[in-house]
């Protein structure tokens, strides 16, 4: 674009009303261009910079639910290790009644 810039202003002496207008036009666009690039730039590096963000979220989220799940298994055990002590702990007050009323007759 600036080539034909260069070359539309080197000769903008010849141009008329309708080319002069068009020649501003094109310098407006171009203008706009340069500086719109840093904000183009800018845009397309925080475009990145979420991308990357989110998948690193993703990878946590799924090592949180990976993390949950073995926790989800090792309360199981424990609830279950729970009952069985429990279990075996009535077993043993129901063995131990007996032993008491003997003890008590001795």
């Amino acid at each position: 674009v600036s080539e034909f810039v260069k070359e539309l202003n080197d000769n903008s002496w010849r141009l008329n009303k309708e080319e002069k207008r068009f020649l501003d036009s094109v310098l407006h666009l171009q203008k706009g261009l340069t500086s719109d690039a840093s904000f183009i730039t800018a845009v397309e590096n925080v475009k990145e910079c979420h991308t990357e963000v989110t998948e690193a979220v993703n990878s946590q989220i799924e090592i949180m639910k990976e993390i949950m799940a073995v926790q989800e298994e090792i309360l199981g055990i424990c609830f279950n290790e729970e009952r069985g002590v429990d279990d075996r702990l009535e077993l043993l007050h129901k063995e131990l009644k007996p032993l008491l009323k003997r003890k008590r007759a001795l």
